[in-house]
C-alpha cells in the first residue's frame, strides 16, 4: 500500500483530531511532523515529501507563503 489523496486526507483529518484533544501529540506534530504521522499511519512517508505543521493559537489568520 502507498500514500494516495484519499490516504493522505484521511491521515490529516484523524491527526488533526487528535491535535485538537491532545496536547503531548499537538507538541509532537509541531516539533516532528512524520513522527506525528506516523503514528496515526504506518505508511512511510517518501524521503522527497516534507511536511510541517503550525500552531495557530493566538492568531486570527495564519497564510502560508509559496515556495
Amino acid at each position: 500500500m502507498e500514500w494516495n489523496e484519499q490516504a493522505a486526507q484521511q491521515t490529516i483529518q484523524e491527526l488533526i483530531k487528535k491535535a485538537q484533544t491532545d496536547p503531548e501529540f499537538r507538541q509532537l506534530a509541531l516539533s516532528d511532523a512524520n513522527a506525528a504521522i506516523g503514528k496515526i499511519n504506518a505508511l512511510p512517508i517518501p524521503e522527497s515529501f516534507k511536511v510541517r505543521f503550525v500552531d495557530n493559537a493566538g492568531a486570527n489568520l495564519t497564510v502560508v507563503l509559496p515556495d
